[in-house]
């Protein structure tokens, strides 16, 4: 329970004091416990920062993971589209602190962490082959590219267009533009 207490207040208190202005101190008083009880469990912010990474994707794999029923039914587009939909939506979870999280994520950026999206992504990637044949004729070793671009591409690109104060276009447009992306790379690939 303290553990998750923390961590918390380690979100509040990056979307309040920003990376470098947020200090153990400030994530202790938010959490409501003395700077002595955090270094109990968190040797410094950077370890309060690694769990919450470890919270964010989890958090996101999870969500992913229950989806992947659902998930597999759709075409390709409506399959990127929802997936950045949810993806927008976590985003948005917790008053926006994983938003605030997310535009700093290459600073916190651990492999071992989006290697669990990574995954799950890959089990969702081979049940939508599963469940539509044709694509077994795609080139196996150019898949896990194209899921790469997706991740970290469309992370950057939503995360990106959501800090933007004042976006220029809509974001059913950015979604729709991604999602026919996708799903003219596959089509290309099938030729």
């Amino acid at each position: 329970m303290m553990l998750k207490t923390i961590v918390d207040a380690g979100f509040i208190s990056l979307k309040k004091y920003g990376i470098e202005g947020t200090t153990t101190r400030h994530i202790a008083e938010i959490a409501g416990i003395s700077p002595g009880t955090l270094y109990q469990y968190f040797a410094d912010k950077d370890a309060v920062y690694q769990a919450m990474g470890e919270r964010f994707t989890d958090d996101i794999a999870d969500w992913l993971q229950t989806e992947i029923p659902t998930l597999v039914q759709k075409s390709i587009e409506a399959l990127v589209e929802a997936i950045l939909y949810g993806l927008r939506d976590r985003l948005h979870d917790h008053d926006g602190l994983y938003l605030e999280f997310a535009r700093h994520l290459q600073r916190f950026h651990r492999a071992e962490h989006m290697a669990r999206i990574e995954r799950v992504l890959l089990t969702l990637a081979a049940q939508f082959v599963f469940r539509n044949p044709h694509l077994i004729r795609l080139n196996a070793s150019s898949v896990p590219a194209m899921l790469y671009i997706m991740i970290y591409g469309g992370t950057q690109t939503i995360i990106r267009y959501l800090s933007a104060p004042s976006p220029y276009f809509s974001f059913e447009q950015l979604v729709t533009g991604l999602a026919k992306m996708v799903s003219s790379y596959v089509a290309a690939e099938l030729r």
